[in-house]
């Protein structure tokens, strides 16, 4: 599972689309750079991304 700590919540996913289409809508993510991630990525993927871009997130068991 995917926990991404926002400022007031924070959002879990257990499915990558989810996540991805949580993660278009709220950072903003777009174009062929990020077209071919979402393709390829897995949820641990998608975290280490979001860390990079300095986002709170985790992988919980």
């Amino acid at each position: 599972m995917l926990i991404i700590d926002l400022e007031n919540e924070e959002k879990t996913f257990t499915e990558v689309d989810e996540a991805v289409e949580f993660c278009e809508k709220e950072f903003g993510y777009k174009g062929s750079m990020w077209d071919a991630v979402k393709r390829k990525c897995n949820l641990n993927q998608l975290c280490e991304l979001l860390r990079e871009d300095e986002i709170c997130a985790w992988i919980h068991p």
